[in-house]
């Protein structure tokens, strides 16, 4: 029986003084912290001094190509799945997202209203996106692969479907101008 009380007792200091040792290292390991990040920041610094202002360029150029096929995905997405309950609640919400001229389209689409044939979903998820032209500061071309899911009264059924979509520069703001599906 002691030498069970006495393993216990054992047993607690071991783990007790691991927790103790855990929390004086925390606290190094705080105090370590603010000269790292200031390592970090004098070498971010000093790779930016070392970039030509055409290396810049083409690193921004590439961020917003990026940038660019993150909202294609996002927006073509959104823009190809509703269903007869929503009312075209998905392209209202994407209307600040396009260009003037698409604006005007989408919204008489909206205002004929969705067709009276009962039950409807359309839902599409794109896989791809792959850049097909780039004009700096006018023109972006994606095109958008995925799989687009039909729901109606009479069942479901499953197609690939491939979408252009084309980004405008419109008042100093990249805006979706046209989508069109691919056949």
């Amino acid at each position: 029986m002691k030498k069970i009380i006495a393993l216990i007792i054992i047993i607690v200091l071991i783990v007790g003084g691991f927790i103790v040792f855990s929390l004086f290292n925390k606290e190094n390991i705080e105090k370590e912290t603010p000269s790292e990040l200031e390592e970090t920041e004098e070498t971010e610094e000093t790779v930016k001094e070392e970039l030509t202002g055409e290396e810049e360029k083409q690193i921004s150029l590439e961020a917003l190509k990026s940038r660019l096929s993150i909202e294609a995905r996002s927006f073509v997405g959104r823009y190809y799945s509703y269903s007869s309950d929503s009312g075209y609640y998905n392209l209202k919400n994407l209307l600040p997202l396009m260009s003037e001229q698409l604006t005007l389209v989408i919204k008489q689409k909206i205002d004929q209203g969705l067709p009276e044939n009962g039950f409807f979903s359309h839902t599409f998820i794109p896989s791809t996106v792959s850049l097909k032209e780039f004009k700096e500061d006018t023109r972006a071309v994606f095109l958008v692969q995925g799989q687009e899911e039909v729901r109606d009264e009479q069942g479901r059924s499953l197609n690939q479907k491939e979408v252009e979509i084309v980004f405008i520069l419109e008042k100093g703001t990249w805006k979706v101008d046209e989508i069109n599906d691919q056949e």
